[in-house]
């Protein structure tokens, strides 16, 4: 299981604690991620994006939010933020 930890880049700034933790291809929340733990999954995550299913509170996309590059995870076009060129989770 691989967790994201939000890194410099991240509007709320680097942190200690995972905010998601990766199963089988989807994205939960933690219980240290802002809004709490979540037993269903925020995020479907491919190879190299991650997509808000129907549980995210935004709900479902087939626009990715993020964009995955090795071991770093940056916002895409697709989210509501716009894109960044600065990682805002590492996982590990």
């Amino acid at each position: 299981m691989l967790h994201w930890y939000p890194v410099y880049g991240h509007p709320n700034g680097a942190g200690p604690d995972p905010w998601y933790a990766i199963t089988a291809g989807f994205a939960y929340c933690t219980r240290t991620h802002p809004d709490g733990s979540s037993p269903l999954a925020h995020f479907r995550v491919t190879d190299d994006a991650a997509y808000p299913t129907k549980h995210h509170p935004a709900g479902e996309s087939t626009v990715p939010w993020f964009v995955i590059k090795g071991s770093v995870i940056y916002p895409a076009d697709g989210h509501p933020n716009g894109g960044a060129f600065v990682p805002w989770y590492q996982a590990r």
